[in-house]
């Protein structure tokens, strides 16, 4: 009996042993498993001016409000008092962004001059035409995903801003390769959109 007794003992022994060592080689591929991080998106938020000059690639431009930035059907809708107009964004050479009608007189009383921008002018390259949204066309509030751009440099364009800086769209160009540059100027001045 002593002997059954020692020989279960060690068989338990030996099975403890060869669950504990099998224990030790899954750790690794646990933490492996653990530690592997999700990419974060960096997404920036926009102000865009009210007003927009669209110069197509035919040197034909348009001014209005843009209305409409609709990336998978690739056109944008700018309005002007009732008229709307919608227009392919492939042939768009830019838009630039205004906070005033330039030159807009009625009634011999003429709109303001543009206000100076002072900041820093950043340049959004390669940016994807899914990347730019238009949250909020009666608000000028839009976002762009620069999470491409960062993964490709490996350095953020956009410096760390304060609480009151705000990045205001100057012009966005649309290049032949299906992606845009987008211009923004980066200040803690806030401006009237005019109306």
């Amino acid at each position: 009996m002593k002997i059954g007794t020692t020989a279960l003992s060690l068989v338990l022994l030996i099975a403890l042993a060869g669950t504990l060592e099998n224990a030790k080689a899954l750790t690794p591929i646990i933490e492996i498993a653990q530690t592997s991080t999700v990419a974060t998106k960096n997404i920036i938020n926009l102000v865009l001016f009210q007003y927009v000059d669209v110069v197509l690639k035919n040197r034909i431009s348009y001014t209005g409000t843009l209305t409409v930035f609709d990336s998978r059907k690739q056109t944008i809708e700018i309005s002007r008092n009732s008229d709307s107009r919608s227009l392919p964004i492939n042939q768009i050479q830019q838009i630039t962004f205004r906070p005033y009608i330039t030159n807009f007189c009625k009634e011999q009383k003429c709109s303001p001059p543009p206000p100076v921008m002072r900041g820093s002018k950043i340049t959004l390259s390669g940016i994807p035409l899914d990347a730019f949204v238009l949250l909020d066309a009666k608000k000028g509030q839009a976002s762009v995903d620069i999470t491409k751009i960062v993964n490709e440099t490996k350095e953020n364009p956009i410096p760390p801003q304060e609480p009151d800086e705000i990045l205001y769209v100057e012009k966005i160009q649309f290049e032949s390769t299906g992606k845009m540059t987008i211009k923004v100027m980066l200040t803690n001045h806030k401006f009237d959109s005019g109306e």
